[in-house]
């Protein structure tokens, strides 16, 4: 099959050839695991205080759910692996300088 226009690509999984499986309908949001991941990390440089940027990745995590992009444990799931994958890649680069 031919792709004519990216469009088609993105929106239609057999013209990606992709798995029918688990992967193909649960896809892990990348924009709550970036704000997560980089709320923590700044947490983690300039303090505590700055924890309330969690309010801003609950706005994003909503946004998502809202504009059916994602589903609610599809968002979670990206906000958990941000705050894991940030905090502790970065706590890792502290530890060694």
């Amino acid at each position: 099959m031919i792709v004519t226009h990216l469009g088609d690509c993105l929106g239609d999984e057999r013209a990606l050839g992709a798995d029918h499986g688990f992967a193909a309908h649960f896809k892990i949001s990348l924009h709550a695991a970036v704000s997560a991941g980089a709320a923590v990390i700044l947490a983690i440089a300039y303090g505590p205080w700055l924890l309330a940027l969690g309010l801003l990745v609950v706005l994003v995590a909503w946004s998502r759910v809202e504009l059916r992009d994602h589903t609610t444990p599809q968002v979670v799931s990206g906000a958990a692996l941000g705050l894991l994958t940030g905090g502790t890649v970065y706590w890792l680069i502290m530890i060694a300088v």
